[in-house]
């Protein structure tokens, strides 16, 4: 499935939210990437980090037995966990594009998000 966050449910509004790079991707879980301020960050959006690295929340739902979530940078994981059926936690990201990726125990790509640019100040 993918997923599009769109300001309304119209075509236009669709399209402009994968204009915006507004988009995840999943096989059934759903994963997300938020900031600690009130606002979401929605994949499309800059990060201003602190003076070296900065926490990203990310927030899963309907995740299988043995999961795990990756924080990719770069190519590599920069950092991963096992997670549960659902939950949020912050997770340390260096500068750079960053999107989440969603595996399951046997090794499958369950989801996985567009990346969003984490800038130091």
């Amino acid at each position: 499935m993918t997923y599009v966050y769109a300001d309304e449910l119209s075509t236009p509004a669709i399209l402009a939210g994968i204009r915006r790079r507004r988009v995840m991707l999943s096989t059934g879980p759903w994963i997300e990437l938020q900031t600690t301020a009130p606002r979401w960050v929605l994949m499309e959006n800059v990060l201003i980090a602190g003076p070296t690295r900065t926490n990203v929340v990310a927030q899963w739902q309907a995740a299988p037995p043995g999961a795990r979530l990756r924080a990719m940078g770069a190519g590599i994981a920069v950092d991963e966990v096992a997670v549960g059926e659902q939950g949020r936690l912050a997770l340390n990201v260096p500068p750079g594009d960053v999107h989440l990726e969603l595996w399951s125990a046997d090794g499958a790509l369950l989801a996985m998000t567009n990346p969003i640019s984490v800038l130091l100040q």
